[in-house]
């Protein structure tokens, strides 16, 4: 235990003290992380003038972005109602993504991948929460959810492993913000 303890302590202070001076194109700060504002580009490769290759890091959009709202419902969940699940949640999203916020060196979004297993977990604990009209509507709702997230996984796929794929898919289709680079 207590060189699991010092190791933490050593690993903390490399990163808090640590400035990297360096600048990187693809590097973020962790609030942009949850929105995905800046992902890293790691590979491009060119098939011909209209394909195109590419691998960029970052997540689900509608895992992501659905998990902001998530980790505040929690929080309500933790603090007013005593949900001993969501405090759970809460304390290992926390642990994972606290760390990285006095950081003042050169981060990514990857540094934020350990959070994204809380991050579905709290999604789904407000599903579980979440009964509008009937638990039938919740699980309908649910199974809607999750074909979407799947959906937009097969859509970003491309771009995720190196696959082949249009420039103007990528362009115009799956680009939504202008600081992602895909391909």
């Amino acid at each position: 235990l207590k060189t699991i303890i010092d190791n933490q302590k050593d690993i903390f202070v490399y990163h808090s003290r640590t400035v990297l001076d360096s600048e990187h194109p693809f590097s973020s700060k962790w609030y942009t992380w949850p929105i995905m504002l800046r992902p890293i580009w790691y590979y491009s490769g060119t098939v011909s003038e209209t394909v195109k290759e590419g691998i960029s890091a970052f997540g689900n959009p509608l895992v992501w972005w659905a998990g902001i709202p998530a980790v505040v419902y929690n929080v309500y969940l933790a603090a007013v109602k005593h949900d001993r699940k969501a405090v759970f949640l809460l304390i290992g999203y926390l642990a994972c993504l606290l760390p990285w916020i006095p950081v003042e060196r050169t981060t990514y979004i990857y540094h934020y991948f350990p959070c994204v297993p809380f991050v579905v977990l709290m999604i789904a604990h407000c599903f579980e929460h979440v009964h509008y009209k009937s638990v039938k509507f919740a699980k309908w709702s649910f199974a809607i959810y999750a074909l979407c997230a799947v959906g937009l996984f097969v859509l970003f796929y491309p771009v995720l492993s190196g696959q082949g794929i249009a420039v103007s898919y990528a362009e115009d289709f799956l680009k939504w913000f202008e600081t992602w680079v895909l391909i």
